[in-house]
């Protein structure tokens, strides 16, 4: 009796010991998802073409001169327009100065962030008595600096969500009688991290 008495002692800790067992191996499982949002696009706009506005100009003897704009007032003045005895000359006739703009924007709390310009290559006038060069820049933090081919420069971005105003000037230099019409240059300018 005492034999069987602990036979069945053993099977009941026996069975007890695989409940136990049961009961370490049952599992549950959730998924822990981690979330990110990433914002580093660079949104920009043509807020105003350049416009050296309406000139007389009368070209005698090579005198080569310049038409040069202000990147921050836009005001154009001719340089080294010479007159006297070559009588070489322009005068302005229709005030219509206005700088070039372009916005930079970045995402609504990326304050303060410094961004790469970069100018392309000038598309020159058709006209080969007129060649647009020395191109310039200005912004908020940026002083009127250079702004020379395939160089980054850079933009300050003060206020993150608000466009931030890039301001450009240049120079036309006049090297011989353009034809009376209108004359049209351009160059790109593009804005990386």
């Amino acid at each position: 009796m005492t034999f069987n008495s602990i036979k069945t002692m053993a099977a009941v800790a026996a069975l007890l010991a695989g409940v136990a067992g049961a009961v370490s191996v049952a599992q549950a499982q959730t998924p822990v998802v981690a979330n990110l949002t990433t914002s580093s696009s660079i949104t920009v706009a043509d807020v105003r073409d350049m416009g050296f506005g309406t000139w007389f100009t009368l070209f005698r003897n090579s005198d080569n001169f310049e038409l040069v704009m202000n990147a921050t007032t836009g005001i154009v003045t001719a340089a080294n327009a010479l007159g006297g005895a070559t009588n070489s000359n322009a005068i302005k006739l229709v005030a219509v100065d206005l700088n070039g703009q372009v916005s930079a924007s970045l995402p609504t709390g990326a304050n303060g962030f410094v961004i790469n310009m970069q100018r392309g290559a000038v598309t020159d006038f058709t006209d080969v008595s007129l060649t647009l060069q020395n191109i310039t820049y200005d912004t908020a933090t940026q002083a009127v600096t250079p702004l020379p081919a395939a160089s980054n420069v850079p933009v300050t971005v003060v206020t993150g969500g608000t466009p931030e105003l890039v301001l450009f000037g240049g120079e036309i230099a006049v090297i011989g009688q353009p034809a009376n019409l209108a004359h049209t240059a351009t160059f790109n300018v593009t804005f990386a991290f």
